[in-house]
């Protein structure tokens, strides 16, 4: 037997197995740490670049007539200048042709740069936001047709009108809700009824989830597609038109070059028609006389 102590034997040992601590942890054997932090670096990268690349075949998908579409801007019209800009560094990144391997990366870049360089443009923007505006005026027509004789609805209007510690008849306009009002009724709520307390707050949570964002991005996206074929429409029926004035100038300068060139020729022969008649008239005297003569 050798003369060192054993390791599960000795005073400390058997205070630790009375006191329950746990033993100290073996360490890692070497190069274990290294491999680990490879392992987590290597699954990270293979993360960001599925993201990439995912995030690339979204914008090649979108709606490219939408900017909002293609930034996946959810709050479109709603959102401000720094809420369009961080949205556009982030896509602008993810899409990088440097960082992203997708074959097409460049395009999608382009298509990002395009939507943020639009919404930049006032007129642009403008004719974006009133098709949102419009959208919403829709859906918000729609939905209350829902609820108007929704008798879950209702009670949970009157809950919530009762919470506010209004009656259920009153509107929102008082105690200075004269603001908010003008403010809902800009973006579609209530479309020019009197709404309660309750449900002008139903309302306002209803318009703040994600589906709601979703399926007002959806109708933006059905009606610029009827404005854009109705702008083809009208750019083919102005192309025909424009066809066939410049095909009718077109003939009119042929005709009037014919009538150029006929009183020229007129002109260019005149000498010899005046000549012909000349000697016409010289052998026609000639023959008279000697009719004459013969007389």
């Amino acid at each position: 037997m050798s003369g060192e102590p054993d390791a599960g034997s000795g005073p400390n040992a058997a205070e630790e197995k009375n006191l329950g601590l746990p033993l100290p942890p073996l360490p890692p054997p070497a190069g274990q740490d290294q491999d680990a932090d490879a392992l987590l670096k290597s699954f990270l990268s293979d993360v960001s670049d599925a993201r990439r690349l995912a995030e690339c075949d979204r914008v090649l998908n979108s709606f490219k007539l939408n900017p909002y579409a293609v930034l996946n801007l959810l709050k479109q019209d709603r959102a401000n200048k720094q809420e369009i800009r961080r949205q556009f560094r982030q896509c602008s990144l993810l899409v990088h042709p440097d960082k992203c391997k997708h074959d097409h990366a460049k395009q999608a870049f382009e298509l990002v740069n395009k939507a943020y360089k639009d919404l930049g443009v006032e007129e642009t923007k403008k004719e974006a936001d009133a098709t949102v505006k419009h959208a919403r005026i829709e859906l918000r027509k729609e939905r209350r047709k829902l609820t108007r004789n929704d008798n879950a609805y209702r009670a949970a209007a009157a809950l919530r009108t009762a919470q506010a510690g209004a009656t259920p008849s009153s509107s929102s306009t008082g105690g200075g809700g004269e603001k908010q009002q003008e403010k809902e009724e800009e973006a579609g709520v209530g479309c020019g009824e009197a709404l309660t307390v309750g449900e002008r707050a139903l309302e306002r949570e209803y318009e703040e989830t994600e589906v709601y964002h979703r399926l007002v991005m959806r109708r933006t996206q059905e009606l610029m597609t009827q404005l854009e074929w109705r702008r083809r429409q009208l750019g083919k029926r102005l192309g025909e038109e424009k066809k066939r004035q410049e095909d009718e100038d077109t003939e009119h300068k042929q005709k009037m070059r014919s009538k150029v060139e006929e009183a020229k020729t007129w002109a260019d022969t005149r000498e010899k028609r005046v000549s012909s008649w000349r000697d016409f008239v010289k052998t026609g005297k000639k023959i008279k006389k000697k009719k004459r003569r013969r007389e």
